[in-house]
């Protein structure tokens, strides 16, 4: 006995959109878009395909590798800053020392004026000096040397006859005229003149003339220094 088709022993199936029954479809013949959707229903739960290992693996050794590179940068940059540093630090210490040194030779040259400026008043103290035993060497030399203008002068008042400086006090002052004094001889005139006026004796008063003449006469005049 022959076996009926298949389709004539499915049931009705009602669709939700009309409510209508409608033959049911074979399996053989179903449509297109029932196969398309089936696919892409098995695509979707289909497992996901295993990521490529040696893609990730060529990955990470290329991240290692400039991961090195930086690493190996850092430390060069480094070095380099550590040699500036230290060439920085170098700079300090010479100029540090220089400054020393600079303060060292400055001190030296204040000291050194200090001790030219006491040296060169130490040196004018000493020409003072000399200056003053030269010149009384020459005074004492002018002294016992004879005068040839006046050494034949013959004076009677003269500093060893005089006996007025001989009566003289120690304390008691003087005021002593030379014969190089050209105002000399003048003003013993004019004390006779006063003397004789204030009563002093004649014999006093013409000796006081006598000593004027004297005065006048001596070869040698010169103004008081």
């Amino acid at each position: 006995q022959e076996s009926a088709p298949l389709s004539s022993e499915l049931p009705a199936v009602e669709t939700p959109a009309t409510g209508e029954n409608q033959a049911p479809v074979p399996a053989g013949d179903a449509p297109a878009e029932t196969s398309t959707e089936l696919n892409a229903e098995a695509q979707t739960l289909a497992p996901a395909p295993a990521p490529d290992s040696s893609a990730a693996s060529i990955d990470g050794a290329a991240l290692q590798q400039q991961l090195a590179e930086r690493d190996a940068t850092i430390a060069d940059l480094q070095g380099q800053l550590a040699e500036e540093r230290a060439q920085l630090d170098a700079l300090r210490s010479e100029g540090a020392t220089a400054a020393a040194r600079l303060q060292d030779a400055t001190e030296e040259r204040i000291a050194f004026k200090a001790a030219m400026d006491q040296a060169e008043i130490e040196l004018a103290r000493v020409k003072s000096q000399l200056a003053e035993l030269e010149e009384a060497r020459a005074a004492r030399e002018a002294a016992s040397t004879p005068d040839p203008v006046t050494q034949d002068f013959a004076g009677t008042f003269t500093k060893e006859k005089s006996c007025a400086l001989a009566h003289a006090r120690a304390n008691e002052p003087v005021f002593v005229l030379r014969g190089q004094d050209p105002l000399s001889g003048p003003i013993v005139r004019m004390w006779a003149a006063s003397a004789r006026l204030n009563g002093v004796a004649a014999e006093k008063a013409d000796q006081a003339l006598l000593v004027a003449d004297e005065l006048d006469a001596w070869p040698r005049k010169k103004l008081p220094d």
